[in-house]
């Protein structure tokens, strides 16, 4: 079983793929990422992680919440 950490960086970098992917691809990259939550939330274990894929799904620019998710991980680690 995945550690809390393990689950929300594979969430991370599975949303962040989409949404390079996307964008790649000239697909509406929003679209992509509610897609991908969706996806990650039959995998994903933690309820906390839950909640959060739950909300970047609703977000009306859910590209912005995933960068805004990205900087907070890079503060926290000091990158």
């Amino acid at each position: 079983m995945q550690s809390q950490a393990e689950q929300y960086l594979d969430a991370l970098v599975s949303l962040e793929l989409a949404a390079k992917m996307a964008e790649r691809d000239r697909r509406p990259v929003n679209a992509a990422i509610r897609a991908t939550s969706s996806a990650l939330q039959r995998r994903i274990t933690d309820s906390k992680i839950l909640l959060i894929l739950r909300g970047l799904a609703a977000q009306t620019f859910p590209a912005g919440a995933l960068a805004m998710m990205r900087r907070q991980l890079d503060n926290m680690v000091g990158g």
